[in-house]
């Protein structure tokens, strides 16, 4: 009986032993590389989170808990300390992972950090409306500006892409308006709660126009809105800090405002509208130097790095500031209990002046600068980038002034701890010196950034200019320390080095001794490191 089974024919002819027909399959399908480490690091985080919380929560009706079958005590102390490692973790898991449930979830986790925020901002909890703004609110507030950012970078769908970022545009401009047109009206308002609205409405507003997409004109109109909003709001306060106080010392008018709205109102206000104008600019203008610096600050944002550096930083800054509160300001009595300590000023020169300040100066300046040409070089974009309608210069300055932005962003938590330090303590302090030191530290800054950029442009490791850059910051800090000896050297030589020491250029600011001298070295400095960029770009065409 035959069978009606199908078989392959035979040809007759002798074929190669052991050959057999491949079977025909069709084309495998590619997976996306699973972030494992990053997976992990977000377990932890959310473990050590999850420790802190509960060990919040139970230290409200114990002092002190000790773990079972260890001999460690956890306060307060421990508890915040785990509490930030965790968010951090969750942070750098948040800006790696694109898959779709862990993005969403962070996506709520940032709701509701903002939410919290608001609300402990607005509403009357333990206090009257708006009391927890600055002591609560701003932290809150900042961890859902982080984490928005870091799950718009990984989301893909469009509906939930634009709702995150109308979010974070609507929240900056309802801060904005209301620190400007509360801050105008009210003198009392405008120190601190003011100031810290328009901070945030433009740390808000600029994630929004960084994030927005550029086929939406939305993008060059919040910028429009946000120049024009600054030009109006910085003329009203010129004209009342320097305009009605010079007609009331003519006696044309009767003094209204008094010739002390300048300081600091008048100097706020002036300084807010100066930074919604650059925003302004940034957001709707075409000039290619600024159309490149702000795909070079965007850039920052599109890596872990800026949200590493700025969560960081905003611990570092509590820390320093707790250590600053309870070791310069407050001293125990008899009953151990902590009562405030009679203090010179300026105050606030060990709150800046300090080891630990210094020591995250020497790294955070190589990690802001280490990318800026050697990724261009390491990838060959540098060539593509020289071949556009721009030329060395364009890119240099660019790059300088994205990072320059960069330097002085990551410091913005000192100065809003300051803040809540005024608010606390319910006695302002000098606050003349902040000025100086303002003005020191974006000249220093600016030479420290110019070095980096150098050394970032001579090779195509970023660890060989993080190091290089990191050497250079030794070497600028060294003189502070080589200065007491070397007593005999004379004058003209002591000067050398206190001009090179920008310790020495931070001191003196504080204490009023802001000399122009000091300031036109390091902007030479700056200058010099940006002229040989220039030469060592401009010489790869020689090659």
């Amino acid at each position: 009986m035959s069978s009606r089974a199908i078989t392959e024919r035979k040809d007759g002819k002798r074929g190669l032993k052991r050959w057999k027909t491949p079977v025909e399959t069709a084309p495998s399908v590619m997976g996306d590389d699973q972030p494992l480490w990053a997976r992990l690091v977000g377990g932890a985080g959310v473990a050590l989170l999850v420790f802190a919380a509960v060990s919040f929560i139970a230290l409200n009706y114990r002092k002190v808990l000790v773990l079972p079958g260890l001999d460690w005590e956890i306060g307060y102390g421990w508890a915040g300390f785990l509490g930030v490692i965790g968010l951090t973790c969750m942070l750098l898991h948040a800006a790696s992972d694109a898959e779709l449930q862990i993005r969403r979830s962070y996506m709520a986790f940032a709701y509701v950090w903002l939410i919290v925020g608001i609300g402990v901002s607005v509403l009357p909890i333990n206090g009257p409306a708006g009391a927890g703004f600055l002591p609560k609110g701003i932290p809150c507030l900042f961890l859902a500006l982080l984490f928005l950012m870091a799950y718009v970078r990984n989301e893909t769908e469009e509906i939930f892409r634009d709702v995150a970022v109308y979010v974070m545009g609507g929240v900056g401009a309802a801060a904005a308006v209301g620190g400007f047109f509360f801050g105008s009206i009210y003198e009392s308002f405008l120190l601190p709660y003011g100031a810290v609205m328009l901070i945030f409405g433009m740390l808000y507003l600029s994630a929004f126009v960084g994030l927005m997409d550029e086929r939406y004109d939305l993008r060059y109109w919040t910028g429009v809105g946000a120049g024009a909003g600054g030009v109006l709001f910085f003329l009203i306060a010129f004209v009342r800090s320097a305009v009605l106080p010079f007609m009331a010392s003519k006696e044309w008018i009767s003094a209204a405002n008094g010739p002390d709205y300048l300081m600091p109102s008048g100097l706020v206000m002036m300084a807010a509208g100066v930074m919604y104008i650059m925003l302004g600019l940034a957001a709707s203008s075409d000039n290619r130097l600024v159309v490149m610096t702000r795909r070079e600050l965007a850039t920052y944002f599109q890596t872990p790095i800026a949200y590493i550096i700025l969560y960081g930083f905003m611990w570092i800054a509590f820390a320093i500031f707790v250590q600053f509160v309870q070791g310069a300001l407050l001293q125990p009595d008899p009953e151990r209990h902590l009562v405030p300590r009679r203090v010179p000023e300026p105050v606030i020169i060990n709150y800046f002046i300090g080891w630990f300040p210094v020591l995250c100066l020497l790294f955070v300046v190589p990690i802001l600068t280490m990318r800026l040409l050697s990724e261009e070089r390491r990838s060959g974009t540098l060539e593509m980038l020289l071949c556009a309608p721009v030329d060395e210069i364009h890119v240099i300055l660019s790059k300088f002034m994205a990072a320059l932005i960069m330097f002085l962003l990551v410091w913005l938590p000192f100065w809003l701890y300051l803040l809540s330090l005024w608010v606390g303590g319910g006695t302002p302090f000098d606050y003349r010196p902040l000025i100086g030191f303002l003005v020191a530290q974006l000249f220093s800054g600016a030479a420290f950034v110019s070095m980096g950029l150098f050394f970032s442009s001579l090779t195509r490791s970023q660890i060989t200019a993080a190091i290089l850059t990191f050497a250079g910051m030794l070497a600028l800090t060294a003189p502070y320390f080589v200065i007491p000896l070397f007593v005999e050297l004379d004058e003209p030589k002591q000067n050398l080095l206190s001009y090179i020491s920008y310790i020495e250029l931070w001191i003196n600011a504080f204490r009023g001794k802001l000399e122009l001298r000091a300031l036109v070295f390091q902007s030479s400095l700056a200058v010099f490191w940006l002229f040989l960029t220039y030469k060592w770009l401009e010489a790869r065409k020689w090659w």
